[in-house]
């Protein structure tokens, strides 16, 4: 990901540093995720050694990605190269758009990497927990003649069940749980929402966890149905737009097409290759448990069992 956002591929040759880097943002991210629905009081936290320290860090990793990525003069094209060009031409560069650059590093760094690991790590589960579905994707895996080392990517984006195992995983155990969608103003006057009016300039956002557990948009909504992505079960979702992984509008993920080919590849290849089953002493029970929201959501420790199928072996 270091590699397509910023034109750098962030793995030194030692473990420890390795873990320095991820570690930081696991340790920023979290910070992030307690704090971030009372933002007024980032100022306070970042003066607390023992609350701020996570954030201070991740700050000045972000900080030397965008040093390090303004001195390449001529690099091949990547995502922050749209972001410094945008600010090369800004004809005053002031420390807050400066500042602004560093944010956007940081959201690429999050975003690129612990949503999709939190998509996939979900996506496993509920596939081992229903296994059945490991065989519809098997079946529709071989209807494509799909081939790991050869894959083509526009015929895994035409597997329904597929995309509905991805939707359905993704509906139940959302990448960002709460602040998925950004959050909005309401407007001076005040805004009605239904029975309740919310006064004017008060910051709102719709939790995507909360929306999509919500029976008044999805039938069985704790539930993992996948068909109801498909024809087979499409009266199961009463409210399709309020299924927002990530997020919409002008705030969605820029990254959406890039995540779901990935989490395609990994899901087909994965499936392809291995059984898989849930280990000893997990259930629905600890797996929930083992969520966090963090900015992203991030789990604990999760036993899977994965085995070499027998065709392959």
């Amino acid at each position: 990901m270091s590699q397509f956002a910023f034109g750098k591929t962030y793995i030194p040759s030692e473990t420890s540093e390795v873990n320095f880097i991820v570690d930081t943002m696991h340790q920023g991210g979290t910070s992030l995720g307690v704090f971030a629905l009372v933002p007024w009081i980032f100022r306070i936290v970042r003066a607390l050694p023992f609350l701020g320290r996570p954030l201070v860090r991740f700050d000045a990793w972000a900080h030397q990605v965008v040093v390090e990525r303004r001195a390449v003069d001529s690099a091949p094209p990547d995502v922050f190269q749209h972001m410094l060009t945008r600010f090369e031409e800004t004809n005053e560069k002031t420390p807050a758009l400066e500042m602004q650059l560093e944010s956007d590093a940081i959201t690429i760094a999050i975003a690129g990497t612990d949503t999709t690991a939190a998509a996939l790590t979900a996506i496993l589960w509920y596939l081992a927990t229903h296994p059945k579905h490991i065989q519809i994707l098997r079946n529709e895996l071989a209807s494509i003649s799909f081939e790991p080392t050869t894959p083509d990517h526009g015929k895994l984006a035409s597997l329904k069940h597929l995309r509905a195992v991805i939707d359905e995983s993704m509906r139940l155990c959302p990448p960002a749980p709460v602040t998925g969608v950004g959050w909005r103003m309401t407007p001076s006057t005040g805004l009605q929402l239904g029975s309740r009016f919310t006064p004017g300039g008060v910051q709102v956002f719709v939790a995507p966890y909360i929306a999509h557990h919500d029976e008044r948009f999805f039938v069985n909504a704790e539930s993992f149905i996948p068909e109801r992505w498909t024809d087979r079960k499409a009266e199961l979702v009463r409210e399709g737009s309020l299924f927002m992984p990530f997020s919409m509008g002008p705030h969605g993920c820029v990254g959406k097409s890039l995540a779901l080919a990935e989490i395609r590849l990994v899901i087909a290849s994965l499936m392809a290759r291995f059984d898989i089953e849930v280990g000893s002493g997990e259930t629905q029970e600890t797996f929930r448990g083992k969520q966090r929201d963090m900015l992203t959501m991030m789990y604990g420790d999760i036993k899977l069992v994965f085995r070499v199928r027998d065709e392959i072996a």
